[in-house]
C-alpha cells in the first residue's frame, strides 16, 4: 500500500475536519480515528478495509 504520511500541527486545519481531541488519522478526507492512540492491531483494522 502506497501512502504519504502528513504530520498536521495547524490548529484551524485539525478543527476543520471535526477533530476536537488529537491524536488523530485521516485517510482520503475522511476521519478515521481521533483522541487515542491505537495498537498495531487497531490500526490494521483501521487501514485493511481502505486498501482495497
Amino acid at each position: 500500500m502506497a501512502a504519504e504520511i502528513e504530520k498536521v500541527t495547524d490548529f484551524p486545519s485539525i478543527v476543520g475536519y471535526g477533530v476536537v481531541s488529537t491524536p488523530a488519522l485521516v485517510v482520503d478526507e475522511q476521519v478515521v480515528l481521533a483522541g487515542r492512540v491505537p495498537t498495531a492491531g487497531q490500526l490494521r483494522d483501521l487501514l485493511a478495509p481502505l486498501a482495497s
